[in-house]
């Protein structure tokens, strides 16, 4: 336990401000991953819905960032994505619009 104690105490010694996520990002509601023009059905998936609501024409509102995505026309999730994430790259190779929306006001006028 000493030798974690000394370790917290090297790592405070610059005294290196920490901001989280939910500090950096506060405040914040629309974040672009990947912008572009498409058309399709909007379909909501629950976590663990992903895989059978993905598909062509499809525009998918997540309710939590999905490990991974089948191919859709758009990508809308409700957590913030980083932008180098697994998700993020694919809609990108593959020219999907990809957008974080986190204005739950404005999730329930799409659905």
């Amino acid at each position: 336990d000493d030798d974690d104690d000394d370790d917290d105490d090297d790592r405070n010694e610059y005294q290196i401000p920490i901001i989280l996520p939910d500090e950096l990002y506060s405040g914040i509601k629309y974040i672009p991953i990947n912008t572009g023009t498409t058309m399709g059905v909007l379909d909501y998936a629950k976590e663990g819905e992903v895989d059978e609501k993905s598909g062509k024409g499809v525009i998918l509102i997540c309710e939590k960032l999905p490990l991974d995505i089948g191919v859709v026309n758009a990508l809308i999730t409700q957590e913030i994505q980083a932008p180098l994430s697994h998700v993020a790259l694919l809609t990108i190779h593959r020219k999907t619009p990809n957008m974080c929306l986190i204005d739950n006001d404005q999730i329930e006028d799409l659905k």
